[in-house]
């Protein structure tokens, strides 16, 4: 709670010029925040934290991931933040403004947006940012996504301070020396049930490494946007079922309407149907999904459920898979299998079968 006299600073806080209520602002984090609060602060490079009893704090609580809470309270502060600097108090909900507005805002957003330092961000922090004040308007139920193409021309603003930030070698990305999974190192992990569909997490981590192994996705960044739709089960001229990638979802703004396929994933039985990468993407994106997270636009990680008991079919919420939580899975599981240096593995860890196909013109 609020002492007296920092209510009184808060309500003149709130009717000071945009520079003076932006000082305030960085003044406001000495006070006693709660030890949650300020820890999140400290994490995320000591970003000012507004402690405004208004709905949009609630609308950044995530029931499911903690983390989740986090960012997108940090996604909030920046844009409350950057929205003082600006002069542009009447913007702080971003969830009031109509889309062609918030477009036009966001475009200067994405170009001008600073830490309190006057320092950059570095491009996974903007991409964290964008999918938190995105999360704030899905959840206020505003009945559009600042990645819809309403919002192409401050895309394209953010594609463009990106290239510019991976340039300077602000990127992000850590640089790491990657090792790879031998044999041995995955047979251990379906042994211990790391991996396989014993489990939400074993079935998510299976995934991510076919994924990875099949699907040609090598980066964070690809599988982080990658949504339902872009992998599709098809069939080739023999009848027989697959599921491929092709980008479908990110290809419908494009000029070329040519259908490509990044990766192909069969039936495979030669050492069982429990270790088959069709069967398991299967299960994950037909058995144990929402409904509602099967539509083209649907995010296609998800958040695995810590509880199954009683919930039926259904193994993931209804919410994107975190950054952090995706970053994490190929480390997790060096670690779970005792291996040295798990920082150092990542997507392209697992063994690389996959090859770039030619047009689908002989699929259905």
């Amino acid at each position: 709670m609020l002492g007296s006299d920092e209510n009184w600073i808060l309500r003149w806080f709130m009717a000071a010029p945009a520079t003076l209520m932006v000082l305030l602002c960085v003044l406001r984090t000495g006070f006693g925040a709660s030890s949650a609060e300020h820890s999140y602060s400290t994490k995320l490079n000591k970003f000012p934290v507004f402690n405004f009893d208004d709905d949009l704090k609630y609308l950044c609580i995530s029931a499911v991931s903690p983390n989740t809470t986090k960012a997108t309270l940090y996604a909030l502060n920046v844009w409350r933040y950057w929205c003082m600097t600006k002069g542009l108090r009447d913007y702080m909900d971003i969830t009031k403004i109509p889309a062609v507005k918030l477009n036009e805002l966001l475009e200067d957003f994405y170009i001008t947006v600073k830490k309190t330092d006057g320092s950059d961000f570095l491009a996974t922090s903007l991409h964290t940012i964008r999918r938190g004040l995105d999360r704030i308007l899905k959840n206020a139920g505003v009945g559009f996504s600042i990645s819809s193409s309403t919002f192409n021309s401050s895309t394209k603003k953010l594609k463009e301070k990106l290239r510019v930030l991976s340039k300077a070698g602000m990127s992000g990305a850590r640089s790491r020396n990657v090792v790879y999974f031998s044999f041995s190192d995955e047979e251990e992990m379906w042994r211990t049930g790391c991996l396989g569909d014993s489990s939400p997490e074993a079935l998510l981590s299976t995934v991510v490494k076919y994924n990875s192994q099949y699907l040609n996705m090598r980066t964070l960044q690809e599988h982080a946007d990658l949504m339902f739709g872009d992998i599709e089960l098809l069939k080739d001229s023999q009848n027989r079922p697959f599921f491929a990638r092709t980008d479908r979802v990110k290809r419908e703004n494009r000029v070329s309407a040519n259908k490509v396929c990044y990766g192909q994933i069969y039936h495979e039985h030669s050492k069982g149907h429990k270790l088959c990468p069709y069967c398991l993407l299967y299960k994950y994106m037909y058995v144990h999904r929402p409904p509602s997270q099967m539509e083209a636009k649907s995010p296609f990680y998800l958040t695995a459920r810590k509880e199954v008991s009683g919930m039926g079919n259904v193994w993931y919420e209804e919410q994107r898979m975190g950054l952090r939580s995706l970053r994490g899975v190929v480390p997790k599981l060096a670690k779970k299998v005792k291996l040295e240096r798990c920082e150092n593995f990542t997507f392209v860890s697992f063994t690389q079968a996959s090859r770039k196909c030619g047009p689908l013109n002989s699929f259905q």
